[in-house]
Protein backbone atom coordinates (compact mmCIF):
# COMPACT_ATOMS: atom_id res chain seq x y z
CA UNK A 1 0.00 0.00 0.00
CA UNK A 2 1.60 3.45 -1.17
CA UNK A 3 1.35 6.84 -0.55
CA UNK A 4 0.26 9.57 -2.14
CA UNK A 5 3.23 11.86 -3.20
CA UNK A 6 1.40 15.42 -2.65
CA UNK A 7 -0.80 14.47 0.54
CA UNK A 8 1.10 11.67 1.40
CA UNK A 9 -2.21 9.78 2.87
CA UNK A 10 -2.63 5.88 1.63
CA UNK A 11 -3.18 6.18 -2.32
CA UNK A 12 -4.31 2.56 -2.99
CA UNK A 13 -2.37 -0.82 -3.86
CA UNK A 14 0.55 -0.55 -5.94
CA UNK A 15 -0.27 3.46 -6.52
CA UNK A 16 1.58 6.20 -5.20
CA UNK A 17 -1.08 9.57 -6.18
CA UNK A 18 -4.83 10.25 -5.71
CA UNK A 19 -6.17 11.34 -8.92
CA UNK A 20 -7.69 14.27 -7.23
CA UNK A 21 -4.51 15.40 -5.74
CA UNK A 22 -2.96 15.05 -9.13
CA UNK A 23 -5.50 17.25 -10.56
CA UNK A 24 -5.29 19.91 -7.91
CA UNK A 25 -1.26 20.32 -8.24
CA UNK A 26 -1.72 20.72 -12.18
CA UNK A 27 -4.46 23.55 -11.52
CA UNK A 28 -1.73 24.69 -9.02
CA UNK A 29 1.24 24.35 -11.54
CA UNK A 30 -1.06 26.20 -14.24
CA UNK A 31 -1.95 29.00 -12.00
CA UNK A 32 1.87 29.33 -10.73
CA UNK A 33 2.66 29.86 -14.44
CA UNK A 34 -0.25 32.70 -15.12
CA UNK A 35 1.44 34.66 -12.52
CA UNK A 36 4.72 34.26 -13.44
CA UNK A 37 3.31 35.61 -17.23
CA UNK A 38 1.68 38.36 -15.26
CA UNK A 39 4.76 39.35 -13.00
CA UNK A 40 7.15 39.46 -15.93
CA UNK A 41 5.12 41.46 -17.97
CA UNK A 42 4.64 44.26 -15.74
CA UNK A 43 7.41 46.31 -16.59
CA UNK A 44 6.43 46.39 -20.04
CA UNK A 45 3.31 47.88 -19.03
CA UNK A 46 5.47 50.71 -16.82
CA UNK A 47 5.17 54.92 -17.37
CA UNK A 48 7.42 57.03 -16.11
CA UNK A 49 5.12 58.91 -14.78
CA UNK A 50 4.56 56.57 -11.70
CA UNK A 51 7.00 55.47 -9.20
CA UNK A 52 8.01 51.58 -10.09
CA UNK A 53 7.39 50.91 -6.38
CA UNK A 54 3.56 50.60 -7.90
CA UNK A 55 5.02 47.91 -10.31
CA UNK A 56 7.08 45.88 -7.58
CA UNK A 57 3.73 46.52 -4.70
CA UNK A 58 1.66 44.40 -7.73
CA UNK A 59 4.29 41.68 -8.26
CA UNK A 60 4.28 40.98 -4.72
CA UNK A 61 0.34 40.76 -4.63
CA UNK A 62 0.60 38.27 -7.62
CA UNK A 63 3.07 36.33 -6.03
CA UNK A 64 0.95 35.98 -2.90
CA UNK A 65 -1.88 34.30 -4.96
CA UNK A 66 1.12 31.16 -5.59
CA UNK A 67 3.09 30.96 -2.64
CA UNK A 68 5.86 32.33 -5.27
CA UNK A 69 9.34 33.08 -2.93
CA UNK A 70 10.86 36.60 -3.13
CA UNK A 71 13.50 35.62 -5.00
CA UNK A 72 11.81 34.12 -7.86
CA UNK A 73 9.71 37.28 -7.89
CA UNK A 74 12.67 39.29 -8.23
CA UNK A 75 14.11 37.41 -10.67
CA UNK A 76 10.94 37.10 -12.97
CA UNK A 77 10.87 40.91 -12.85
CA UNK A 78 14.33 41.36 -14.16
CA UNK A 79 13.44 39.21 -17.06
CA UNK A 80 10.28 41.61 -17.60
CA UNK A 81 12.93 44.44 -17.46
CA UNK A 82 15.36 42.79 -19.85
CA UNK A 83 12.03 42.04 -22.30
CA UNK A 84 11.55 45.69 -21.48
CA UNK A 85 15.13 47.08 -22.83
CA UNK A 86 15.14 44.70 -25.77
CA UNK A 87 11.68 46.20 -26.54
CA UNK A 88 13.29 49.73 -26.33
CA UNK A 89 16.32 48.84 -28.79
CA UNK A 90 13.76 47.79 -31.35
CA UNK A 91 15.23 50.79 -33.17
CA UNK A 92 18.32 50.13 -31.84
CA UNK A 93 19.38 52.78 -29.86
CA UNK A 94 17.92 54.38 -26.17
CA UNK A 95 15.71 57.90 -26.21
CA UNK A 96 16.54 59.94 -23.50
CA UNK A 97 12.78 58.86 -22.08
CA UNK A 98 13.59 55.70 -22.03
CA UNK A 99 16.94 56.15 -20.30
CA UNK A 100 14.67 57.78 -17.72
CA UNK A 101 12.30 54.72 -16.99
CA UNK A 102 15.65 52.80 -16.81
CA UNK A 103 17.01 55.15 -14.29
CA UNK A 104 14.11 54.96 -12.15
CA UNK A 105 13.74 51.19 -12.23
CA UNK A 106 17.31 50.06 -11.51
CA UNK A 107 17.13 52.19 -8.07
CA UNK A 108 14.10 50.26 -7.13
CA UNK A 109 15.56 46.98 -6.93
CA UNK A 110 18.48 45.89 -4.99
CA UNK A 111 19.69 43.81 -8.46
CA UNK A 112 22.87 43.71 -10.30
CA UNK A 113 21.92 45.32 -13.31
CA UNK A 114 25.41 45.19 -15.27
CA UNK A 115 24.16 43.33 -18.12
CA UNK A 116 21.23 44.94 -18.73
CA UNK A 117 23.31 48.41 -18.47
CA UNK A 118 25.84 47.33 -20.66
CA UNK A 119 22.70 47.27 -23.26
CA UNK A 120 20.99 50.41 -22.57
CA UNK A 121 24.69 51.68 -22.55
CA UNK A 122 25.29 50.32 -26.44
CA UNK A 123 21.69 51.63 -27.16
CA UNK A 124 22.67 55.20 -26.02
CA UNK A 125 26.44 54.65 -28.54
CA UNK A 126 24.03 53.96 -31.20
CA UNK A 127 21.75 56.87 -30.58
CA UNK A 128 24.61 59.49 -30.17
CA UNK A 129 26.08 58.17 -33.15
CA UNK A 130 22.88 58.31 -35.28
CA UNK A 131 22.73 62.26 -33.66
CA UNK A 132 25.98 62.91 -35.62
CA UNK A 133 27.94 62.92 -31.74
CA UNK A 134 30.95 60.36 -31.08
CA UNK A 135 31.79 60.30 -27.13
CA UNK A 136 35.40 58.80 -26.56
CA UNK A 137 35.60 55.31 -24.89
CA UNK A 138 38.62 55.05 -22.89
CA UNK A 139 39.83 51.74 -21.92
CA UNK A 140 43.31 51.62 -19.61
CA UNK A 141 45.66 48.95 -21.10
CA UNK A 142 44.54 49.47 -24.75
CA UNK A 143 47.40 48.02 -26.54
CA UNK A 144 46.64 50.24 -29.73
CA UNK A 145 48.79 53.60 -30.28
CA UNK A 146 45.87 55.53 -32.08
CA UNK A 147 46.73 58.43 -34.49
CA UNK A 148 46.48 62.50 -33.67
CA UNK A 149 42.85 62.85 -33.04
CA UNK A 150 41.93 59.66 -33.26
CA UNK A 151 38.92 58.55 -31.40
CA UNK A 152 38.08 55.55 -30.18
CA UNK A 153 34.28 54.88 -30.55
CA UNK A 154 34.15 51.04 -28.97
CA UNK A 155 36.11 48.35 -28.32
CA UNK A 156 35.77 44.32 -28.35
CA UNK A 157 37.13 41.44 -26.26
CA UNK A 158 36.75 37.62 -27.81
CA UNK A 159 37.15 38.68 -31.52
CA UNK A 160 38.13 36.09 -33.99
CA UNK A 161 39.45 37.45 -37.47
CA UNK A 162 38.61 35.52 -40.45
CA UNK A 163 40.44 35.52 -43.99
CA UNK A 164 39.43 34.66 -47.15
CA UNK A 165 41.76 32.41 -48.91
CA UNK A 166 42.14 30.92 -52.29
CA UNK A 167 42.20 27.07 -52.69
CA UNK A 168 43.06 25.80 -55.95
CA UNK A 169 43.40 22.03 -56.95
CA UNK A 170 43.52 20.18 -60.78
CA UNK A 171 40.97 17.86 -62.02
CA UNK A 172 40.87 16.17 -65.78
CA UNK A 173 44.87 15.08 -66.16
CA UNK A 174 46.59 12.13 -67.32
CA UNK A 175 46.71 8.48 -66.92
CA UNK A 176 50.47 9.41 -65.38
CA UNK A 177 52.98 7.29 -67.76
CA UNK A 178 55.27 8.38 -70.43
CA UNK A 179 56.80 7.24 -73.93
CA UNK A 180 60.33 8.27 -75.69
CA UNK A 181 59.23 10.71 -78.57
CA UNK A 182 63.35 11.66 -79.14
CA UNK A 183 66.26 11.21 -77.74
CA UNK A 184 66.53 13.01 -74.90
CA UNK A 185 63.04 13.81 -74.92
CA UNK A 186 59.78 11.81 -73.58
CA UNK A 187 56.25 12.70 -73.68
CA UNK A 188 54.90 12.85 -70.05
CA UNK A 189 51.36 12.01 -69.81
CA UNK A 190 51.36 12.75 -66.00
CA UNK A 191 52.70 16.30 -66.56
CA UNK A 192 49.17 17.54 -67.32
CA UNK A 193 47.50 18.31 -64.35
CA UNK A 194 44.27 18.83 -65.95
CA UNK A 195 42.01 21.97 -65.87
CA UNK A 196 42.16 24.21 -62.34
CA UNK A 197 39.59 24.70 -60.07
CA UNK A 198 39.50 27.19 -57.86
CA UNK A 199 37.92 27.68 -54.46
CA UNK A 200 37.09 30.05 -52.13
CA UNK A 201 37.82 29.19 -48.34
CA UNK A 202 37.20 31.57 -44.82
CA UNK A 203 40.35 30.60 -42.63
CA UNK A 204 41.07 31.59 -38.80
CA UNK A 205 44.16 33.67 -38.64
CA UNK A 206 43.75 34.81 -35.21
CA UNK A 207 41.47 35.45 -31.94
CA UNK A 208 41.95 38.92 -30.44
CA UNK A 209 40.75 42.23 -29.58
CA UNK A 210 38.30 44.59 -31.86
CA UNK A 211 38.32 48.41 -32.07
CA UNK A 212 36.35 50.77 -33.67
CA UNK A 213 37.96 54.27 -34.31
CA UNK A 214 36.10 57.40 -36.30
CA UNK A 215 39.07 56.59 -38.74
CA UNK A 216 39.79 53.07 -38.64
CA UNK A 217 39.42 49.43 -37.80
CA UNK A 218 41.98 47.67 -35.46
CA UNK A 219 41.91 44.16 -34.75
CA UNK A 220 44.73 42.94 -32.30
CA UNK A 221 46.08 39.39 -31.55
CA UNK A 222 49.40 37.76 -30.56
CA UNK A 223 49.35 36.39 -34.04
CA UNK A 224 48.50 39.30 -35.65
CA UNK A 225 47.34 43.18 -35.79
CA UNK A 226 45.62 44.64 -38.73
CA UNK A 227 44.56 48.27 -39.31
CA UNK A 228 41.81 49.03 -42.03
CA UNK A 229 41.11 53.06 -42.46
CA UNK A 230 38.04 53.91 -42.78
CA UNK A 231 37.88 55.70 -46.34
CA UNK A 232 39.85 52.30 -47.42
CA UNK A 233 36.51 50.19 -46.63
CA UNK A 234 34.56 49.37 -49.85
CA UNK A 235 32.06 47.27 -48.76
CA UNK A 236 30.59 45.87 -45.53
CA UNK A 237 28.54 42.50 -45.14
CA UNK A 238 26.38 42.00 -41.63
CA UNK A 239 26.38 38.81 -39.92
CA UNK A 240 24.22 38.17 -36.86
CA UNK A 241 27.36 37.55 -34.89
CA UNK A 242 30.13 39.77 -36.66
CA UNK A 243 30.74 41.88 -40.19
CA UNK A 244 32.56 41.10 -43.18
CA UNK A 245 34.83 44.09 -44.13
CA UNK A 246 36.37 44.38 -48.34
CA UNK A 247 38.64 47.39 -48.18
CA UNK A 248 39.82 48.13 -51.58
CA UNK A 249 42.95 47.15 -53.60
CA UNK A 250 43.45 44.13 -56.02
CA UNK A 251 45.21 42.10 -53.25
CA UNK A 252 42.93 43.02 -50.51
CA UNK A 253 41.37 39.70 -48.95
CA UNK A 254 37.93 39.96 -47.67
CA UNK A 255 37.71 39.34 -43.77
CA UNK A 256 35.23 38.70 -41.38
CA UNK A 257 35.58 39.56 -37.64
CA UNK A 258 33.41 37.23 -35.31
CA UNK A 259 32.47 38.17 -32.21
CA UNK A 260 32.72 34.62 -30.85
CA UNK A 261 32.66 35.05 -26.80
CA UNK A 262 29.97 37.49 -27.28
CA UNK A 263 27.39 37.19 -30.61
CA UNK A 264 24.83 39.08 -29.36
CA UNK A 265 26.98 41.72 -30.30
CA UNK A 266 27.00 41.19 -34.05
CA UNK A 267 23.73 44.11 -34.31
CA UNK A 268 26.12 46.60 -32.38
CA UNK A 269 28.83 46.20 -34.16
CA UNK A 270 27.45 46.10 -38.09
CA UNK A 271 25.42 49.37 -36.49
CA UNK A 272 28.44 50.87 -35.14
CA UNK A 273 30.45 50.44 -38.52
CA UNK A 274 27.58 51.85 -40.46
CA UNK A 275 27.18 55.00 -38.67
CA UNK A 276 30.63 55.79 -38.20
CA UNK A 277 30.79 54.98 -42.49
CA UNK A 278 27.71 57.39 -42.85
CA UNK A 279 29.06 60.29 -40.93
CA UNK A 280 32.67 60.63 -41.60
CA UNK A 281 34.23 63.45 -40.26
CA UNK A 282 30.99 65.53 -39.96
CA UNK A 283 30.45 64.91 -35.84
CA UNK A 284 29.95 66.44 -32.43
CA UNK A 285 32.63 65.36 -29.87
CA UNK A 286 30.72 65.06 -26.47
CA UNK A 287 33.43 65.54 -23.40
CA UNK A 288 34.51 62.26 -21.51
CA UNK A 289 35.45 61.18 -18.51
CA UNK A 290 38.70 59.03 -17.95
CA UNK A 291 37.41 56.56 -15.41
CA UNK A 292 39.60 54.96 -12.37
CA UNK A 293 40.22 51.47 -12.71
CA UNK A 294 40.06 51.46 -8.98
CA UNK A 295 37.63 48.55 -7.55
CA UNK A 296 37.70 49.03 -4.08
CA UNK A 297 34.87 50.39 -1.80
CA UNK A 298 37.02 53.94 -1.37
CA UNK A 299 36.51 56.27 -4.25
CA UNK A 300 39.84 57.04 -5.63
CA UNK A 301 40.40 60.62 -6.65
CA UNK A 302 39.01 60.24 -10.35
CA UNK A 303 36.13 58.13 -9.20
CA UNK A 304 35.19 61.15 -6.58
CA UNK A 305 35.64 63.69 -9.21
CA UNK A 306 33.22 62.05 -11.78
CA UNK A 307 30.53 61.50 -8.77
CA UNK A 308 31.07 65.19 -7.62
CA UNK A 309 30.15 66.33 -11.10
CA UNK A 310 27.29 63.72 -11.45
CA UNK A 311 26.05 64.64 -8.08
CA UNK A 312 25.59 68.18 -9.41
CA UNK A 313 24.36 67.10 -12.24
CA UNK A 314 21.85 64.68 -11.34
CA UNK A 315 20.56 67.25 -8.82
CA UNK A 316 19.79 70.06 -11.31
CA UNK A 317 17.86 67.52 -13.10
CA UNK A 318 15.57 65.91 -9.86
CA UNK A 319 14.93 69.78 -9.67
CA UNK A 320 13.36 70.36 -12.96
CA UNK A 321 11.43 66.77 -12.99
CA UNK A 322 10.03 66.52 -9.48
CA UNK A 323 8.39 68.67 -7.10
CA UNK A 324 8.89 66.58 -3.15
CA UNK A 325 12.12 66.39 -2.20
CA UNK A 326 11.63 62.59 -1.48
CA UNK A 327 10.60 61.86 -5.13
CA UNK A 328 14.34 63.84 -5.93
CA UNK A 329 16.12 62.34 -3.27
CA UNK A 330 15.01 58.72 -5.19
CA UNK A 331 16.21 60.25 -8.38
CA UNK A 332 19.88 61.15 -7.43
CA UNK A 333 20.77 57.81 -5.68
CA UNK A 334 19.29 55.89 -8.79
CA UNK A 335 21.47 57.59 -11.11
CA UNK A 336 24.52 56.92 -8.76
CA UNK A 337 23.45 53.59 -7.88
CA UNK A 338 22.71 53.19 -12.13
CA UNK A 339 26.89 54.76 -12.41
CA UNK A 340 28.38 52.20 -10.07
CA UNK A 341 26.43 49.12 -11.81
CA UNK A 342 28.32 50.15 -14.91
CA UNK A 343 31.58 49.12 -16.25
CA UNK A 344 34.06 51.47 -14.93
CA UNK A 345 35.30 52.36 -18.50
CA UNK A 346 31.70 53.29 -19.76
CA UNK A 347 30.66 55.42 -16.37
CA UNK A 348 31.10 58.48 -18.81
CA UNK A 349 28.01 57.49 -20.65
CA UNK A 350 25.91 58.42 -17.22
CA UNK A 351 27.22 62.10 -17.37
CA UNK A 352 26.26 62.30 -20.89
CA UNK A 353 22.98 61.13 -19.86
CA UNK A 354 22.28 63.52 -16.77
CA UNK A 355 23.54 66.27 -19.32
CA UNK A 356 20.02 65.77 -20.80
CA UNK A 357 16.90 67.03 -19.95
CA UNK A 358 14.17 66.45 -22.49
Amino acid sequence: MGNCKYCNKKAGFLKNVHPECEEKKQRELEHFKQCVSKIKELPLSYKKDEPFENILEKSKVIANECSMSDDFRIETLVEGINDLVDKFLDDGVISIEEQNIMGSIVTSIDYDFSEINEKVQKGIVLRNLTEGKIQECILDGCPINFEKNEILVYGFGGVILYEMTEQRHYEGGSAGFSFRVAKGLYYRTSAFKGYPVISNELKPKGAGMFFITNKNLYFYSEARTEKIPLKKIIATTNYNDGIGIQREGKTAKPMVFKMAVHPEDGWFVCNVISNILEIKDDYTLIENVKPSIAKSESESAADKEFFDELRELITKKAEHYYKSDSDRIKYIEGYLKMARDYKLESRYLILEQAREID
